[in-house]
């Protein structure tokens, strides 16, 4: 399990990004939080090791880094005035380490203690499901810079 996520990461964040020069940046984020979401939802009925979780979480990992990739990359550098790309790069990495590297994981543990470690899925789940929200109803394609 810890090889899908370690290769759904990887090949995540450089293959995702490099489609969305193809085929667009939204669509790729929806397909991509859509995707994770509902994976996230099955994750909980697989209750064997085996290559149906194995697929399962590397694909959780290939598209969540994959969102990410093109949020911090691509979508800051075409939606920031050019002085300023790279102080919002900054920024956009920075929320997010704070928010997914240290609140997430705290939240997670209280949940975990309170309702069980399986609940902490459904926090995953949830986040992933308010990022296709948001996706949906607020992220617009940019446009490119020549």
């Amino acid at each position: 399990m810890m090889a899908g996520l370690g290769v759904g990461s990887l090949v995540g964040t450089v293959l995702w990004p490099a489609l969305s020069d193809k085929w667009g940046r939204k669509p790729l984020m929806v397909v991509g939080a859509f995707v994770s979401a509902c994976c996230l939802w099955l994750l909980p009925g697989l209750t064997h090791a085996g290559w149906a979780m194995f697929v399962t979480v590397l694909l959780i990992a290939f598209m969540n880094a994959g969102v990410v990739a093109i949020t911090v990359g691509p979508m800051t550098h075409l939606t920031t005035p050019a002085h300023l790309v790279t102080t919002a790069t900054g920024l956009a990495v920075g929320a997010a380490e704070i928010v997914g590297g240290a609140l997430a994981p705290a939240v997670g543990g209280v949940m975990a203690e309170q309702w069980g470690i399986a609940q902490v899925l459904s926090l995953s789940l949830g986040a992933s499901v308010l990022g296709l929200v948001f996706i949906l109803l607020a992220v617009k394609e940019p446009m490119a810079r020549h």
